[in-house]
């Protein structure tokens, strides 16, 4: 499951919705060191966002289930942490 959400589905993403790398990325996580029970996809402007930690992004939060997903709007806060 974790090659799924890490790898084949941004891949799938960028692909069908032709995504142009340069601009966008996709990044999937099912946790840093350990696992999440929550696993989750983003999609970001990379003018915006490098990522999770910085900027605001969209991203499929999947239910623990695996059921379904939630969609939402989010903002990193890593970075804000840091600076401030």
């Amino acid at each position: 499951m974790k090659s799924v959400i890490s790898k084949e589905l941004p891949r799938l993403i960028m692909d069908k919705l032709n995504l142009d790398d340069s601009i966008y990325g996709v990044k999937g996580s099912y946790g840093m060191g350990n696992y999440t029970d929550t696993p989750w996809i983003s999609i970001y402007d990379k003018s915006i966002s490098e990522g999770a930690q910085k900027g605001f992004y969209s991203v499929f939060l999947f239910k623990k289930d695996m059921s379904g997903f939630y969609l939402s709007i989010n903002q990193g806060t890593t970075y804000l942490n840091e600076k401030f």
